[in-house]
C-alpha cells in the first residue's frame, strides 16, 4: 500500500509538472503597445509620450484587460538583471556601478516598429479651470516578441502612484499584422481609456 501510494503521488508530481511546463510553453507572446501623447495648453513644453503594454493574453473583453507601463529606453543593465530575477525593478534609481543601455538593439527594435505602424485610435480633450487643456491622444502596435517583466521597486512606485508589474523589451520583435482581424482588436478600440492615468515616468 505505501509503495502504490508513494507511486501515485510521483505520478501527481509528474503531471503537474508537465501541465505546467506546457502551460509555459504555450504563453501568448503578443501585445498591444499602446502609446499616449500629451499635449497641453498652458506651456511651451513639447508634448509628454508614454507608453504601456496589454499581453493578447489577458484581453477578456471591451474594458477588461490588463495594462502595464513600457519602459523602451530609460532603463540600465541592473535594471535587465532585476528583471530576469524578478526582483523589484529600480527603474528610476541609478546606482554608482550602474550603465544606462545606449544600444539597446531591442528597445531600437521595437521603437521603430511602433514609430513605422501605430494607429491612433482614441482622442479626448480634458478641459480644467482657467481655460487650461490636455489633448490626450492614443495610438495602438500589436508587436509580437520577448519582454521581461518584474515588480516596480517602492520607492519608485511612489514617484509615479502605481503599483505593480512593469515591463521591459528584450529582443525579437515584429509588427503583428493579422491583430485588426482578430476579436481583440475591437475590444481594445472600443474600450474606454478617459480616465486612465498614463503618466509613468
Amino acid at each position: 500500500m505505501i509503495v502504490m501510494r508513494n507511486s501515485l503521488i510521483i505520478l501527481a508530481i509528474l503531471i503537474f509538472n508537465t501541465f505546467l511546463a506546457f502551460s509555459q510553453s504555450t504563453k501568448s507572446n503578443k501585445y498591444v503597445i499602446i502609446t499616449c501623447k500629451i499635449d497641453k495648453n498652458k506651456d511651451n513644453h513639447p508634448y509628454e509620450e508614454y507608453s504601456w503594454i496589454i499581453p493578447l493574453d489577458s484581453i477578456q473583453g471591451k474594458n477588461s484587460f490588463k495594462i502595464y507601463p513600457l519602459y523602451l529606453d530609460e532603463f540600465s543593465e541592473n535594471n535587465i538583471s532585476e528583471c530576469l530575477k524578478k526582483d523589484d525593478i529600480n527603474i528610476f534609481t541609478m546606482y554608482d556601478n550602474d550603465n544606462f543601455i545606449v544600444d539597446n538593439k531591442g528597445g531600437m527594435e521595437l521603437m521603430k516598429i511602433i514609430d513605422k505602424n501605430k494607429q491612433k485610435f482614441f482622442n479626448v480633450v480634458k478641459k480644467w479651470n482657467k481655460g487650461y487643456k490636455e489633448n490626450v491622444k492614443l495610438f495602438l502596435t500589436p508587436v509580437i516578441g520577448e519582454f521581461c517583466n518584474s515588480t516596480i521597486a517602492v520607492k519608485d512606485s511612489k514617484r509615479i502612484g502605481y503599483k505593480g508589474v512593469i515591463y521591459i523589451p528584450i529582443s525579437n520583435f515584429e509588427y503583428y499584422k493579422d491583430f485588426n482581424k482578430s476579436e481583440f482588436y475591437s475590444e481594445i478600440i472600443f474600450s474606454d481609456f478617459s480616465n486612465t492615468n498614463f503618466i509613468n515616468k
